[in-house]
């Protein structure tokens, strides 16, 4: 383990085994950083909030439940607006060896090709941002791992690593980038632009499996294959995802509006499902929302 101070705000503690290393970043003041790294960081805040601006993009809140990727060389600028020494933030950084990236991509190409032809790859044109607890999960599982120095922990750990490599790459292919740039006459492309075009209406699997031409059983199995993702949980989250959109480019709109043009009919069913996709309700994403541009 080491520990280092980055620019004057942060601590840093840091583990390390072959293929990867955990740091533990603590911010105890209130500071706006600029910062670059020049290897793949995958962020996990644990405690606190930030401002983050990325690249030319505008800022937003990044709260604690979110993955972030991010690219080499991009720069960003970050500000701790509620660190102080009795309330620090605190951030898991992993930076995984882009040898240990390229074997799992190729294991997953090898054994599991996607279904339009395409190669599987991990995306750094831009960051992503990630809301998925089965991945939290598998970095803190490497974090309680790392500093342990037996056969049996390091073998368990690049197995956890090769897992939450899957998922990453599974969970890019989620984005709408990634689906603008497969085949359209793909089976599951289709299906996800019909989606896509008719969230609004009602969507289901009986529906989408006459769309794709395939059965209900197929349909799963295409859907977690490709996206580790049923396809009612990717119609949620597509959905909330268009209301995320809403609600920053029309703040004056109802929440309930915003709901019914995103297909959910009752209010209170669409907090919810809000809720469990965002980690926030509507009415406090859009608060957040407000506060951070």
């Amino acid at each position: 383990m080491s520990q280092s101070i980055i620019q004057g705000v942060d601590s840093k503690r840091s583990f390390g085994m072959d293929s990867f290393e955990l740091s533990i970043l603590e911010t105890v003041e209130r500071a706006t950083i600029q910062q670059t790294f020049s290897e793949p960081i995958f962020y996990n805040l644990l405690k606190g909030k930030k401002i983050m601006r990325l690249g030319n993009d505008q800022p937003f809140e990044y709260l604690p439940g979110n993955t972030m990727i991010v690219p080499p060389q991009l720069e960003m600028e970050v500000n701790f607006p509620d660190a102080t020494l009795k309330n620090p933030t605190q951030c898991l950084s992993l930076t995984i060896d882009r040898e240990k990236i390229a074997e799992s991509l190729n294991l997953l190409n090898e054994r599991h090709p996607r279904l339009d032809g395409k190669p599987w790859h991990l995306s750094m044109k831009n960051y992503s941002l990630l809301f998925n607890e089965d991945i939290s999960q598998l970095i803190f599982k490497l974090y309680h791992l790392a500093p342990q120095h037996t056969q049996e922990a390091r073998i368990i750990a690049e197995l956890t690593l090769t897992e939450l490599l899957v998922l990453l790459f599974q969970n890019q292919n989620l984005s709408d980038e990634s689906f603008s740039e497969m085949d359209n006459t793909g089976t599951l492309a289709q299906v996800i632009h019909y989606i896509r075009e008719n969230l609004d209406s009602s969507l289901t699997i009986d529906s989408l499996s006459q769309q794709a031409s395939m059965s209900n059983t197929s349909l799963f199995r295409a859907f977690k294959r490709e996206l580790n993702i049923s396809p009612i949980d990717f119609i949620n989250k597509a959905r909330v995802e268009k209301a995320k959109k809403i609600i920053r480019n029309n703040p004056d709109v109802r929440m309930a509006e915003i709901g019914y043009a995103v297909g959910f009919s009752n209010p209170n069913y669409f907090t919810r499902i809000f809720k469990q996709y965002a980690n926030l309700s509507p009415t406090a994403y859009k608060k957040e929302n407000t506060k951070a541009s």
